[in-house]
C-alpha cells in the first residue's frame, strides 16, 4: 500500500511539474529549480519531500531585492533620477532586460539624497552596474553610491533615513 501511495504521489508530482516546465523555461533564465526537480524525480529513491520542495520552487514567485543608494552631490529631482536610471538600464540590458529585471526606483528622498531601487534577485549585478553607469542627471555630474542590499522594503526604508 505504501508503494502504491508513493507511486501515485510521484505520478501527481511529475504531472504537476510537466505542466509548469514550459512556462518556467519561458519566464525564467535560471534552471536551478528545474534541474533539482528533474534530479529528484529521476533518482531511484526520490522522496516525497524532495519532489514537493522542487515543485514549490518552480511555482514560487520571483524574489525581490531592494538596493539603497546615495546620490553625491545631492540636489537631484526624483523624476530626473528615475529617467536617468531607466535610460542607463535600457542602454545596458535593452528593453527586454529592463522588463525582466523589473528595475524601478521605489523611493527617493531629496533631503537626504538617498533612494531605493527594487529589482528581481537574479539581477543584482545589473542593478549595481546601472548605478555605476549613471554619471549625469539633468546636466549635473553625479555619482550613485550603493549603500546596502536588503530583502525587505521595511529594512530598506530604515536605511533610507
Amino acid at each position: 500500500m505504501a508503494q502504491c501511495t508513493l507511486a501515485i504521489t510521484l505520478t501527481t508530482a511529475v504531472a504537476a511539474l510537466a505542466g509548469g516546465l514550459a512556462g518556467y523555461y519561458a519566464a525564467s533564465r535560471s534552471t536551478r529549480g528545474l534541474r533539482a526537480a528533474v534530479r529528484a524525480l529521476l533518482a531511484g529513491a526520490a522522496r516525497e519531500r524532495d519532489v514537493a520542495r522542487a515543485a514549490r520552487r518552480l511555482s514560487s514567485r520571483p524574489r525581490r531585492r531592494y538596493l539603497v543608494f546615495e546620490v553625491i552631490p545631492g540636489g537631484v529631482g526624483e523624476n530626473e533620477l528615475r529617467r536617468s536610471l531607466e535610460e542607463a538600464a535600457r542602454r545596458l540590458a535593452g528593453e527586454a532586460g529592463l522588463a525582466l529585471s523589473a528595475l524601478t526606483l521605489v523611493e527617493y528622498s531629496e533631503s537626504t539624497s538617498r533612494g531605493i531601487i527594487r529589482f528581481r534577485h537574479e539581477y543584482k549585478a545589473l542593478a549595481l552596474a546601472v548605478l555605476g553607469l549613471v554619471r549625469e542627471v539633468n546636466g549635473s555630474r553625479v555619482v550613485l553610491v550603493p549603500l546596502a542590499t536588503t530583502g525587505s522594503l521595511r529594512r530598506a526604508r530604515r536605511l533610507l533615513s
